[in-house]
């Protein structure tokens, strides 16, 4: 199968690029349509997406895999065996690059090595997901997340017909009369901007502008991806943060793991990359 956002090869059964780490799509090999994971025909030209896999990706694989077994990795996650040099489990997304070195089980070394490993490999978090980011720097990166949501909802009012920027700008006044006149198509447009923003940043490149600027990453405890479902269910945790009279943000404060409550329920944490 080949990964359609850096279009390298990996294994024909693989769920995540090991090298990208992006979820893979079928992608047609006669059209070059991009077809959902679990197609077995393509869309486009009806060719058997299952039979094209198999043919054209699982040999280039498989004499990968024979050619490295010295050096392959084993997912401490999933156990699966990954070919030398993957950045990212095909099977379960973990990042395989941000573990050290004599951590990593040689392949191929036993097949016991699930009842083998170190009882502290099945909690790799403290390991090797990163250094927890603290308060104050995600603080810094929520307002410039912030800051792009506005002049993109700015943009958004200046262009759009039935609302105009000054209408907007009621949203940050203490005029609820002047507020109310606001289109509530629009400010459903907006909410569902700013549900958007952070659920695919986080989902496809797991930090979102701010986050990046400081090089933060959201991540699963044990260093996985978060997907889209649970991006989106984290941006809804935050109203639960706010209406505790910020509570839930301050936990990130004074937790050890810095996570706060939206981290907690979507078991999820911000790290230094």
């Amino acid at each position: 199968m080949r990964c359609p956002y850096c279009r390298r090869e990996t294994v024909a059964s693989a769920v995540f690029c090991n090298h990208c780490g992006t979820q893979l799509q079928n992608i047609c090999a006669n059209c070059d349509t991009v077809n959902p994971i679990d197609s077995n025909f393509c869309s486009r030209c009806g060719s058997n997406l299952s039979a094209d896999s198999q043919q054209s990706n699982a040999p280039a694989y498989h004499e990968s895999l024979a050619s490295s077994t010295t050096h392959s990795t084993a997912c401490p996650r999933c156990h699966k065996v990954n070919e030398a040099g993957s950045a990212y489990c095909y099977s379960c997304g973990l990042p395989l690059d941000e573990i050290a070195d004599s951590s990593q089980p040689s392949t191929m070394q036993s097949p016991q090595y699930s009842a083998q490993a170190p009882t502290e490999m099945h909690h790799p978090s403290q390991a090797y997901a990163g250094q927890p980011a603290g308060f104050w720097i995600r603080l810094v990166a929520v307002l410039i997340d912030s800051t792009i949501v506005i002049l993109i909802s700015l943009l958004l009012a200046g262009v759009l017909p039935g609302v105009s920027i000054s209408d907007y700008l009621t949203y940050f006044s203490l005029d609820w009369e002047a507020e109310a006149a606001t289109p509530v198509w629009f400010d459903i447009l907006d909410l569902g901007m700013n549900a958007m923003y952070s659920a695919v940043l986080v989902s496809v490149w797991a930090a979102t502008i701010g986050k990046s600027v400081f090089g933060l990453r959201v991540s699963r405890p044990d260093g996985g991806k978060v997907g889209f479902g649970r991006a989106l269910a984290r941006w809804a945790c935050y109203f639960l943060s706010l209406i505790t009279l910020g509570i839930g943000f301050l936990m990130i404060a004074f937790r050890k793991d810095k996570r706060g409550l939206h981290d907690l329920i979507c078991d999820t944490v911000v790290v230094k990359r």
